[in-house]
């Protein structure tokens, strides 16, 4: 998964993650109209796959969002994810949808969603972080870190530039230690 963050970009593993979301619902489908379980088992596969990359979206939306809110953001996405979980499960129940003729309702609505945060997430821009560290296109970073931080932030902005620019000194460095870890303050402390 890092790898796939790093070389394609946070915003298109999780344009990827929409599109896989898609496939694995119509390959599910797809398994009604043609009567072959195997299609359902491969959209289930696929969907199960997912799950993985759910962390993604939450390592984008600390990149992307202002440092006094990253941690709600974060909670907010991850929360989300579960309690969403939570309230579609037990539509799944054989006294709901979980039946022969309505199982087919469940990939459609993933199918939705999954197209509706495809949608969303085009409209978005790359992450500050992988614009200013991988690409090195600090001008894109601004106008990314602009975006997600609002109008008239540029001291916010000023500093996560420099955060973004000792991240990158210390990902030059190969590997960090706990020690060095321990010893910046901004690894411990949040700023006031």
């Amino acid at each position: 998964m890092g790898k796939l963050m790093d070389g394609l970009g946070r915003k298109e593993t999780i344009l990827l993650r929409s599109f896989l979301g898609i496939l694995g619902s119509i390959c599910m489908l797809t398994s009604l109209l043609l009567n072959r379980f195997e299609l359902y088992v491969i959209g289930h596969l696929i969907a199960g796959m997912l799950q993985g990359l759910r962390v993604v979206l939450i390592i984008w939306m600390a990149e992307c969002s202002p440092d006094s809110k990253r941690g709600l953001t974060s909670l907010f996405i991850n929360s989300g994810g579960v309690i969403m979980t939570l309230l579609v499960t037990p539509l799944c129940l054989p006294s709901v949808w979980g039946t022969e003729r309505l199982w087919f309702l469940l990939p459609c609505i993933t199918a939705l969603l999954a197209t509706a945060h495809l949608l969303i997430t085009v409209i978005l821009p790359q992450s500050p972080k992988h614009l200013f560290i991988q690409q090195n296109n600090e001008e894109k970073a601004r106008e990314s870190l602009q975006f997600y931080y609002g109008d008239h932030k540029e001291k916010e902005i000023e500093e996560a530039i420099r955060e973004m620019i000792h991240e990158n000194k210390q990902a030059g460095k190969g590997k960090t230690s706990v020690l060095d870890i321990l010893q910046h303050r901004t690894h411990r402390f949040q700023e006031p």
